[in-house]
């Protein structure tokens, strides 16, 4: 019997916007987090009404299979410990709303399932690194983040509150950048995005963009305070874009 294929140009095409709506938004954590959960609801809504029909057009069956271990790894030791939770009812309620973890990892690897939405997503997420990384820079020259300070800036016009109130700055006198020093995650991220800021920065700009991208995250990251990011990124830039841009002097660099 032949298998009713759904093209990826029709069905879930909205998904790698989407993705990098979402990580673009990151500073933001509540907004970031309800856009997550309507694009779960929604891309679960979108494949109920296919009937599920067609998912090799989405995906394939190897991608399937990843996330559906990926989301018992994640979902099944929760589930499981609630046999001895001290709060049945918050570990209960945190149990079912996690659910929703497995139609964001389809969402996510349904965007980059096809050469087209790999393309948007990977240099996307490189692009924003990028920017967050020169954004950091100034920070780190100025004092002030550029866009830290335009996102505080709106949320005190629009709600007459900032992004960061003084008694809950977090880890003083580490460089946050755009998340802001409420939110001193800027080296994990960064470190977390380095392989598509450096692929970008290599595909532009050759070796040459390769090194200065690598310097610039590497400055971010070290001024971030993050050392678990540090050691992160040493894997990410020694990886195979890493070989493939800048050469066997990477490994000598950075080991």
């Amino acid at each position: 019997m032949n298998e009713v294929r759904i093209e990826p140009a029709r069905a879930l095409r909205w998904a790698p916007g989407w993705v990098l709506l979402v990580v673009a938004l990151w500073p933001l954590h509540g907004i970031a987090t309800a856009l997550l959960a309507a694009g779960a609801l929604v891309g679960l809504a979108e494949l109920a009404l296919r009937r599920f029909r067609g998912g090799l057009g989405l995906m394939s069956g190897p991608a399937w299979a990843l996330t559906g271990v990926l989301f018992a790894a994640y979902w099944l030791p929760e589930l499981l410990s609630l046999i001895g939770a001290a709060d049945w009812t918050h570990g209960l309620r945190k149990v079912l709303s996690d659910i929703l973890v497995l139609p964001l990892l389809w969402l996510a690897a349904a965007s980059v399932a096809v050469a087209r939405g790999r393309q948007i997503v990977f240099s996307g997420l490189g692009l924003i690194a990028l920017v967050w990384t020169v954004d950091a820079l100034v920070a780190a020259g100025t004092g002030t983040s550029p866009l830290f300070w335009l996102l505080d800036r709106g949320r005190l016009a629009l709600l007459g509150q900032p992004l960061c109130l003084p008694q809950e700055v977090d880890a003083p006198g580490r460089l946050a950048g755009v998340f802001g020093p409420c939110n001193p995650k800027l080296g994990i991220v960064l470190a977390s995005l380095s392989p598509f800021a450096l692929e970008t920065a290599g595909r532009r700009a050759g070796g040459i963009g390769w090194w200065l991208a690598a310097l610039a995250i590497g400055v971010v990251v070290l001024l971030a305070g993050a050392r678990a990011a540090w050691r992160h990124m040493r894997w990410c830039c020694c990886g195979r874009a890493g070989a493939r841009w800048a050469g066997a002097g990477c490994w000598r660099c950075w080991r």
